[in-house]
């Protein structure tokens, strides 16, 4: 059985991404999709979990819907 979120759960990467110099990445999961964001920055990218299946998934026969 799968964890609902109740909670934002944030975790910083080992990666990072240059905006005005070099910046560490940290990554957000809340609600129904996961939020990059510069360390530092305001600006940040959500993308939905559809979207992340979808990309994942493509080419495979796979039909994916919104648990109750």
């Amino acid at each position: 059985m799968a964890t609902k979120l109740t909670k934002p759960i944030t975790r910083e990467l080992f990666l990072q991404g240059y905006d005005r110099g070099w910046r560490d990445i940290v990554v957000t999961m809340q609600g129904d999709c996961v939020v990059f964001k510069l360390k530092g920055l305001k600006t940040s990218y959500p993308v939905p979990f559809s979207n992340i299946l979808a990309d994942a998934f493509k080419g495979l026969p796979l039909q994916v819907r919104e648990s109750v």
